[in-house]
């Protein structure tokens, strides 16, 4: 059942999208913006840049699709089971042999297994509490391969019960899954998942946890290590040996502070537009001040600083790993491209782009550009302002369409990634 189970892991992980909008309930979505998502992620055929950089782009849709590689999740489900245990060919023939199928009783058994079987009564009873723990058993390796080096929590204690993840939306979600439809999941499906297998507990829903402890054992999210957006993966968890610690004393939590500042001290202004030119630069410098740090019954309550200036007024952003780590969802990423990174290089402003300066965490601007380019450039402070704004704009839906974000990497230049944003649909923000 290992290699069944590995199979399961792969086709989940095939179907699996950033949430387009918040659930009503656990297991529920909006239908009415759902059926809207579903007709946007219809196949759009590809269009090759036009400068011939020899990139495809697709144009990408409002639900933003999961990607994790097949050597993660290998990497993952070795680590789970043992490297003895995977045989790569065997789970390649259940992944063509269960594509399409529902996860539950209806699920046929592979012949190796059905002939195990003395009664069809047997079959049927035993198949389906196999299946059901292979439902559960495929989100830890999808889980764990959104884990950041694996090698070191080898000495992880896990609870033995997987059924206690039973009340994961994911889980009710793969129930009634027919094997073929879109799988919405959230920034926080992962961190829900290995902490009850580590500590039987997710925090409560309205607590904004970022990190959870025991046992000596510690599971956060990745924003934690505060490296700039482009080097943080999205949905990315990190396990480690160690209690948090801080003056002598120990706690069991890390989460947010609540205050986030005044919201309405700055908002966006546009800079450039059609026929402008622009370069890599950075209209705000936004630094990180030292963190306040407070103490509860058994958590540190952590807020991060962000402070910059605009017209000779300090703006000051508060906020905290989880609201970064939330900010980062649903936002693409530039391919990479081969041309040299040059911070003077400018490009000329296509019609319908504006490059624009500050951050509006309570509005977009109000203009008609179709893509807004943030001026973030080489300050990883300023890129996660951006992006905090947007995120904060588009909860309380003040985004007045802009519902994409394209985060530039550090191995694309100014050029591509507005060309590979130009060949998209609907209204953008790059974030330099």
């Amino acid at each position: 059942m290992i290699n069944i189970t590995c199979a399961i892991a792969f086709l989940i992980s095939n179907r699996l999208y950033a949430n387009p909008l918040e659930r009503l309930g656990d297991g529920e979505w909006d239908a009415e913006v759902s059926e809207e998502s579903e007709d946007l992620l219809e196949d759009i055929d590809s269009a090759e840049d036009e400068e011939g950089t020899g990139f495809l782009h697709e144009v990408i849709p409002k639900a933003t699709p999961i990607i994790i590689s097949k050597e993660r999740l290998l990497e993952a489900a070795k680590f789970l089971f043992g490297r003895q245990q995977i045989n790569g060919a065997a789970i390649d023939q259940y992944i063509d042999f269960y594509t399409g199928q529902p996860l539950n009783r209806r699920m046929e058994p592979p012949l190796s297994v059905a002939t195990s079987f003395k009664t069809n009564q047997f079959r049927d009873s035993y198949w389906a509490k196999l299946i059901e723990s292979a439902r559960h058993l495929s989100i830890l390796i999808v889980a764990f391969a959104h884990t950041r080096d694996l090698s070191a929590c080898a000495d992880l204690m896990l609870h033995h019960q997987h059924s206690i993840l039973i009340d994961l939306p994911l889980v009710k979600d793969l129930r009634v899954w027919d094997g073929a439809s879109i799988l919405y999941i959230d920034e926080f499906t992962w961190f829900r998942a290995i902490s009850l297998l580590m500590v039987n507990d997710v925090g409560k829903n309205e607590d904004p946890v970022a990190l959870l402890s025991d046992r000596g054992w510690s599971i956060y999210l990745s924003t934690l290590s505060l490296d700039g957006p482009g080097y943080t993966d999205a949905g990315f968890i990190v396990i480690k040996k160690g209690t948090p610690f801080r003056n002598g004393v120990y706690k069991h939590r890390i989460m947010d502070g609540l205050d986030k500042g005044r919201l309405d001290i700055s908002e966006w202004q546009i800079e450039k537009g059609t026929g402008d030119p622009i370069s890599l630069q950075c209209a705000n410098q936004v630094a990180l001040g030292h963190p306040f740090c407070g103490e509860g019954r058994d958590v540190f309550v952590v807020t991060l600083r962000m402070s910059f200036q605009d017209a000779n007024i300090e703006c000051t952003r508060r906020t905290g790993y989880r609201e970064l780590f939330s900010a980062l969802w649903r936002v693409q990423r530039t391919e990479g491209c081969e041309h040299p990174l040059r911070m003077d290089e400018e490009v000329i402003l296509a019609p319908d782009f504006a490059s624009v300066s500050g951050f509006g965490d309570l509005d977009a601007p109000r203009v008609s550009e179709r893509v807004l380019i943030c001026l973030t450039a080489n300050n990883e402070t300023a890129r996660w302002r951006a992006l905090l704004a947007i995120a904060h704009a588009r909860s309380k839906n003040k985004l007045r369409g802009y519902d994409y974000v394209m985060l530039r990497g550090h191995d694309c230049c100014l050029r591509c990634a507005i060309s590979q944003t130009a060949l998209t649909l609907g209204k953008w923000f790059i974030v330099l």
